[in-house]
């Protein structure tokens, strides 16, 4: 079952919040994109799905990341929101029973975070119900989340900016794994969220 888990990583938004593409903008050396794809890499997933859109040319020119798992998925309706990515990133992977699903603005998760949601959702694929893996703060539900046994049926419910929330609360059977690492809600929308995280950086580089 390992070898059947699949990742999908959205980076396909307009990010007019923030006003400058969000995937590329750069923590600790690194784009937010980039730190998404080590995520991903950094469990036994066998293909990765990276939802493009706004900007999709300079997203791919400037993330240089060499991986035989790693494919650019267009998807022509960004626009629509956020339901439309996971639905064109998920309908590439064809038959995974597994999918763990990352968002390419959240550049605090921890690998640790990552290892324990895809070991609790690789242990649970063996029964044959949809369920969903996720990691909660304190009763703060985050990312990423794991995916299992979801037919591609169910993603058509999708619309809207919504991802997949709807699709996670229509799952059967729900596990939120607590979890010590607030990274896993924090997601920069706006420059003043990005100035907070600057500043954060640059008191704990203080330090």
């Amino acid at each position: 079952m390992m070898n059947s888990i699949s990742a999908v990583i959205l980076a396909a938004g307009m990010s007019t919040r923030m006003g400058e593409c969000k995937p590329l903008i750069k923590h600790k050396g690194k784009t937010f994109l980039e730190h998404a794809i080590e995520l991903a890499r950094s469990v036994e997933v066998f293909q990765i799905a990276i939802v493009v859109g706004h900007e999709k040319e300079r997203i791919q020119e400037q993330i240089q990341i060499q991986d035989s798992r790693l494919r650019w998925i267009y998807n022509p309706d960004y626009i629509k929101g956020q339901s439309y990515s996971l639905k064109a990133g998920w309908h590439s992977l064809g038959s995974s029973p597994g999918v763990m699903v990352f968002l390419a603005d959240m550049p605090l998760i921890e690998k640790r975070t990552v290892n324990m949601i895809f070991e609790e959702g690789r242990k649970k694929l063996h029964q044959k119900s949809s369920f969903v893996v996720q990691p909660c703060h304190y009763g703060t539900k985050g990312h990423p989340v794991f995916f299992g046994h979801i037919g591609l049926d169910a993603l058509e419910l999708l619309e809207g900016d919504t991802g997949g929330k709807s699709l996670i609360s229509s799952v059967p059977n729900y596990y939120g794994i607590n979890i010590d690492d607030k990274g896993i809600y924090r997601d920069f929308d706006t420059p003043e969220e990005l100035n907070q995280l600057n500043s954060e950086v640059n008191v704990h580089d203080a330090l």
